[in-house]
């Protein structure tokens, strides 16, 4: 009988290592292959299509209701905002443009009538469409940069996934703000002023914008790091 309860209680042991072993096995192959860690798989995705193109329309948005916010400079009649990353207190870079944070570098210039925004410091328009070109050049796309450009409602681009899925997200381009700008419409404001609302949809933008095959390193990723490190999971 002690025999049995002795074999009993290794068995139990044996299932129990067997099964944290599996769990945690699961577990490591779940996390190299997240789109927190694996950055061949990221770029190839319909998520980072997505993730690239709300990105465009963040800053888009920012351009229209916050442009106020940003420093300005005047390039003739052309008004340009420059809004920058940031090294936030635990040492990651962060961005104030978007939403969508795994992507490290991103270089941008978006125009909507005579405003634009870019990260680019650069104080003409000019200068900074030749910066963003000069990034893809072919010296460039050796080091995994990328060009989506969007004129005139169409996508140009020498990237695999944004040519493959970008353009599903072309019709939800669309941003609706009003103007007191007008003449006499049939909504005013409580000053009395009168105001019209106007929807700007994908066609009305130029933008142009470059982008590195790079994993930015976040919070998230960082603890994804530390998971396969701790358990040895290892990263090959």
């Amino acid at each position: 009988m002690k025999n049995n309860k002795f074999l009993k209680m290794v068995s139990y042991v044996l299932l129990s290592i067997s099964t944290l072993i599996l769990i945690l096995s699961i577990m490591c192959i779940a996390i190299k292959n997240s789109d927190y860690l694996n950055s061949e798989k990221y770029f190839e995705s319909e998520k980072f299509a997505f993730d690239y193109m709300m990105s465009l329309k963040d800053i888009s948005n920012k351009l229209i209701y916050n442009n106020s916010s940003y420093n300005g400079i005047n390039d003739g009649e052309m008004e340009i905002y420059h809004i920058y990353d940031y090294n936030s207190s635990s040492g990651y870079i962060e961005n104030l443009y978007s939403n969508y944070t795994r992507l490290k570098n991103i270089d941008f210039l978006i125009i909507y009538k005579n405003k634009a925004i870019t990260n680019i410091n650069s104080n003409t328009i000019n200068e900074i469409k030749e910066k963003i070109e000069s990034e893809t050049n072919q010296e460039s796309q050796e080091k995994n940069i990328k060009k989506v450009d969007i004129l005139d409602g169409y996508i140009q681009t020498n990237s695999q996934s944004i040519a493959q899925y970008g353009e599903e997200y072309l019709d939800n381009f669309l941003i609706t703000y009003y103007t007191t700008d007008t003449n006499k419409t049939d909504t005013t404001l409580v000053d009395g002023r009168y105001i019209e609302y106007i929807t700007a949809n994908i066609k009305e933008f130029e933008i142009y914008s470059s982008y590195k095959e790079e994993l930015n390193q976040n919070f998230e990723r960082k603890i994804g790091e530390s998971v396969l490190s701790f358990f040895s999971c290892g990263m090959n």
